[in-house]
């Protein structure tokens, strides 16, 4: 699906916006979806805030996407338990996976969860 997404980290208010993907058949089972802002970074350190990802292993990371024309937003939590690397998260339908610098993924838990639909009325 070709979408704009939305991207926003520990419920801060930097939320990113990455535009329309476009498709690239990589033959016949495989398909790579690019978008023309490719990336967004995020400040990291020991503690975890509004747009600050923590590497703190006791505190939990939530990623939220939203897709511009689909009705559920994704949401994650992800638990980074080393510190001291760059760490790179890559969206993959409605999966969520990362690896630190060296392309190593041990050290990082990502937990898919639901959102909580609130009804304001």
């Amino acid at each position: 699906m070709k979408d704009d997404v939305l991207i926003q980290v520990n419920w801060g208010l930097n939320t990113v916006r990455l535009n329309n993907a476009s498709e690239v058949s990589d033959g016949p089972k495989w398909t790579t979806l690019t978008y023309s802002s490719p990336a967004t970074k995020f400040e990291i350190g020991a503690n975890g805030a509004k747009d600050i990802v923590s590497w703190n292993a006791s505190y939990t990371n939530v990623f939220q996407f939203s897709m511009l024309n689909s009705a559920a937003p994704l949401q994650y939590e992800v638990v980074i338990s080393s510190g001291g690397l760059d760490y790179y998260f890559f969206i993959l339908g409605d999966t969520l996976v990362g690896q630190n610098q060296a392309g190593h993924g041990g050290g990082i838990t990502i937990d898919k969860v639901g959102i909580k639909k609130v009804s304001l009325q």
